[in-house]
């Protein structure tokens, strides 16, 4: 199957502006106060289960609970991910 110029110059437009939409909505989340689970999963790479069973285990990261909402301060991801840092040794 052939693609035409334009169609692949509308495949590369299409992609650019999806990761423009992301890009730009990773630097909405990293200027919020807190995050909700799906926000902080998008966030750090880090899967809403693990959050969620980790949560539901009593082990960080350490969370916020208001009413029926769980929220995660940058802070608090950024020292469980740093505690969990896998050190290796350069030879």
């Amino acid at each position: 199957m052939e693609v035409t110029k334009e169609e692949y110059l509308a495949a590369v437009e299409r992609g650019a502006t999806a990761a423009f939409a992301d890009a730009a909505y990773l630097a909405k989340l990293k200027a919020k106060p807190s995050l909700t689970v799906k926000e902080a999963a998008a966030c750090y790479g880090i899967g809403e289960g693990t959050l969620n069973k980790r949560r539901m285990q009593g082990l960080p990261p350490a969370y916020v609970k208001i009413g029926g909402s769980v929220f995660y301060k940058h802070e608090d991801i950024l020292r469980y991910m740093e505690k969990n840092r896998v050190k290796v040794y350069e030879s």
